[in-house]
C-alpha cells in the first residue's frame, strides 16, 4: 500500500462509514503479529482508541471484552494458530456490525481469493496500487449499503432495525410522508395537505414544532441526523445518516 495520501483516504472512508451508521465508539483492534505493521496500522488509525495484540489468544480477548466498543477490527492473514479470515468470521459472529478487515502482503493469490469469498468487508494488501485499494474499498461501500437501516412505520411509531420509537400520530404521519420522498426534499405545504388534509399557511409553524419534536425522540434514541432542513424548501429523510 501506497503511504500518505492514499492510508489517510482509506481509514478516512472506513471512519466516516461507521459515523454513517451511528456507531460513536471510535475503537479498533489491530491484530499482527508483525510490530512493524501492527505500527503502521495504528498510524493510519489516529482517530481511533486502537488496541494492537500480538497474538490470536489477545485478540480474541479484546475482542470478548470490548465487543460493544469495538468499530473495526484488522486482522492480518498471518496469525497463528488459525489465520487472520477464521478470526474475522469469529468477530463477526460476536458482533456482525464491526467492520472486518483482512490484511493481506498480495504474493498469494490463492489468500486473496479466500479473503475475497469469504466474509470480511474489505481486504488490504499492502503492495498493491491505490486504484486496486480503492477498488475494494468500493466492495466495502456496497457491502455496508446491503446492511442499510431498515425503517418501519406502526400504529404507535417508528421502528428503526430493532430501535422502536413512541411518536404521536400527527409525528408518525409527518415521518411516513418524509420516508415516501425517497430522500428528495418535501415542501411543508406538501406536508401540510397530507398529514392536516388542507393547506392553510398558519400551519406551516405547525410542522417545524412537530419536526423538531420528532428530531428530539430521533436523538434520544441515538439518530440525531435523519431529517435535514432544506433551506426555502422543506424537509428531507436522509436515508445515508
Amino acid at each position: 500500500m501506497q503511504a500518505g495520501k492514499t492510508s489517510t483516504n482509506l481509514f478516512s472512508f472506513i471512519k466516516n462509514k461507521e459515523n454513517e451508521r451511528r456507531n460513536n465508539h471510535m475503537m479498533a483492534i489491530v491484530v499482527s503479529e508483525h510490530e512493524k505493521i501492527r505500527s503502521r496500522i495504528t498510524k493510519m488509525l489516529q482517530d481511533f482508541a486502537v488496541i494492537d495484540c500480538e497474538t490470536f489468544l489477545d485478540a480474541v480477548s479484546s475482542v470478548s471484552r470490548y465487543i460493544n466498543e469495538c468499530g473495526i477490527v484488522i486482522a492480518d492473514y498471518n496469525i497463528s494458530p488459525f489465520n487472520g479470515i477464521d478470526f474475522l468470521d469469529l468477530v463477526k459472529q460476536m458482533n456482525e456490525s464491526i467492520v472486518s478487515v483482512l490484511l493481506i502482503d498480495g504474493t498469494n493469490d490463492d489468500v486473496e481469493i479466500e479473503g475475497l469469498e469469504s466474509g470480511v468487508d474489505l481486504i488490504i494488501d499492502h503492495n498493491k496500487s491505490e486504484e486496486v485499494i480503492m477498488a475494494h474499498v468500493n466492495k466495502f461501500e456496497m457491502a455496508l449499503k446491503e446492511k442499510s437501516t431498515k425503517f418501519s412505520i406502526s400504529n404507535e411509531g417508528l421502528s428503526i432495525n430493532d430501535v422502536y420509537i413512541r411518536l404521536t400520530r400527527k409525528e408518525r404521519d409527518i415521518v411516513s410522508v418524509l420516508l415516501d420522498g425517497k430522500g428528495m426534499p418535501v415542501t411543508r405545504d406538501e406536508i401540510i395537505k397530507k398529514v392536516w388534509k388542507f393547506a392553510e399557511k398558519n400551519n406551516a409553524r405547525a410542522v417545524d414544532i412537530h419536526i423538531k419534536a420528532i428530531r428530539s425522540k430521533l436523538s434520544m434514541n441515538g439518530f440525531s441526523d435523519y431529517i435535514d432542513t432544506v433551506s426555502g424548501v422543506g424537509y428531507r429523510w436522509n436515508y445515508e445518516s
